[in-house]
């Protein structure tokens, strides 16, 4: 099972978001620990992974050697790509 590292800019950027959404986001994100692959999608000429979640897209770093999955930010997907 991989473990998690959520990153400053994720956490401050959650207080921001309705409560209830916050607790769906992050059961969904506690829920790729064991086979993060099968939720990810490696992202076109990055290596970076995104993990959609509605109208959110979570940007992930992956570490198989390790087992740590990298939360490295998030946003709505209409503006995500503009930052």
């Amino acid at each position: 099972m991989h473990e998690l590292v959520w990153s400053n800019l994720i956490v401050k950027k959650l207080k921001g978001v309705e409560q209830q959404t916050v607790l769906r986001m992050i059961d969904k994100i506690e829920n790729i620990k064991a086979n993060p692959q099968f939720y990810i999608k490696e992202m076109k000429g990055l290596k970076t992974f995104r993990l959609r979640f509605g109208d959110y897209h979570f940007f992930l770093d992956l570490d198989e050697q390790k087992k740590k999955i990298y939360l490295l930010g998030f946003g709505h997907k209409g503006q995500i790509y503009s930052e």
